[in-house]
């Protein structure tokens, strides 16, 4: 679905452009908007209505699709299994990057932003990181027991002029 509406932005802005120099339909109706009386107009006012005019149907089409789309329930994921369960929180910084979840030195998966992954590991200890947009926790050691899912907490927290990673452990 991202590369899709990434190609379909890119087209559309493509389109918007050529439609405002080239004279092609509706390029001419809509610079005609925002053209003076000596016949000059603001370049970058016609480009952005027609690309607004291109990129609202698909927007709701990616809002239908989100909306009904079935998401798993909570219940589902904390299931007594022996697992690792990582909640990715809520926030604005890093949303459209999905964040690495390693397990043992290796890629067992991603989470996106308000989504949650659980991986079943075998019971013992384990070393879990996360990684996103060239930063990374530390790792960290955790101790799987039999028929318990280890939680945690991870996301972006702001610092100074950096962002930092955090990983944390949920008790309950």
């Amino acid at each position: 679905m991202r590369r899709f509406l990434l190609v379909y932005v890119l087209a559309a802005s493509v389109f918007s452009f050529c439609a405002v120099f080239v004279p092609f339909t509706p390029g001419p109706e809509i610079t005609a908007w925002f053209t003076d009386s000596s016949g000059r107009f603001m370049v970058v006012l016609p480009v952005g209505v027609l690309l607004m005019i291109l990129i609202l149907p698909v927007a709701a089409v990616v809002f239908l699709f989100n909306s009904l789309r079935p998401k798993p329930k909570q219940s589902e994921m904390l299931l007594d299994r022996t697992s690792i369960v990582v909640h990715r929180d809520k926030s604005l910084y890093g949303a459209v990057f999905a964040m690495d979840v390693i397990v043992n030195g290796q890629k067992s998966g991603s989470v996106m932003v308000g989504n949650s992954i659980r991986l079943e590991v075998p019971q013992g200890e384990h070393q879990l990181q996360v990684k996103a947009m060239g930063k990374a926790t530390d790792p960290i050691e955790i101790q799987v027991s039999e028929n318990t899912a280890n939680e945690f907490r991870v996301g972006f927290k702001m610092g100074g002029s950096m962002q930092n990673i955090y990983i944390l452990p949920v008790s309950h």
